[in-house]
């Protein structure tokens, strides 16, 4: 019996003292990659058509636009460790947008086919502005890819991303049965601002469809960089 318990109490301190020697896992150490008052140019292209002619298809107001974006607060990532606290932070208003010649626009306001769906251009780009120095952590949060689910017809509510050599690929699709909207956004991993995002909302039953684009306006040599980034949101616009 005395024999029995000592190589219990022998295997405990053995497994404990592995378990001390283990490294410990890195902390994740976000940060802005960008500051208050920096400021953007976004080209604006909206495409799109409405079952009923007579209605508007959103956003087409903006199409062919050049936008003037300013970060204008950021919010508070020295404790985010969750998928609740990314969220957040996706959720959080970051911008100011204006004209590009300065002049305000009064039409930011919210449009869309449903009220839960319905969102703004200022809106659109603050959810695509992320912190940098944890992409691998908010890659494993969520799906790398939702083609399977799309091909099938699956109904989906989530957030989704995945990694390439340059650039961090973040996005959210809900979808039921036939119509749905959902958003994507290509990243520069430096700075986390994107470099493109899409918008785009389906109901081609009942309403109709439209999808916006913003681009961000970047020197000559930047340009093979955004060519690759479309291209995979390209890839993932096909897949819807």
């Amino acid at each position: 019996m005395a024999s029995g318990i000592l190589v219990i109490l022998i295997s405990s301190i053995i497994a404990v003292a592995v378990m001390l020697s283990l490294p410990s896992p890195e902390p994740i150490r976000f940060r802005w990659g960008v500051d208050i008052g920096d400021d953007f140019y976004f080209d604006i292209e909206v495409e799109g058509s409405m079952n009923n002619e007579s209605n508007p298809v959103p956003f087409m107001t903006f199409s062919s636009t050049r936008i003037h974006v300013v970060i204008t607060t950021l919010p508070n990532i020295s404790s985010l460790d969750s998928e609740e606290g990314l969220v957040e932070v996706v959720s959080s208003q970051k911008v100011l947008c204006t004209l590009a010649n300065g002049t305000e626009f009064a039409d930011d306001h919210s449009e869309g086919f449903y009220s839960s769906s319905s969102t703004t251009i200022s809106e659109m780009i603050s959810r695509a502005i992320l912190p940098v120095g944890g992409w691998s952590f908010i890659d494993d949060l969520f799906p790398d890819d939702l083609a399977s689910d799309v091909a099938h017809g699956a109904d989906s509510n989530t957030f989704y991303s995945w990694i390439d050599q340059e650039s961090f690929f973040f996005g959210y699709r809900n979808w039921y049965i036939d119509f749905g909207h959902g958003w994507d956004a290509c990243l520069d991993k430096d700075t986390g601002v994107p470099i493109s995002i899409h918008h785009w909302e389906s109901d081609m039953i009942c309403i109709g469809h439209y999808k916006v684009t913003l681009t961000l306006a970047l020197p000559i040599f930047c340009l093979l960089l955004i060519g690759a980034c479309l291209a995979n949101a390209y890839m993932a616009w096909t897949r819807e």
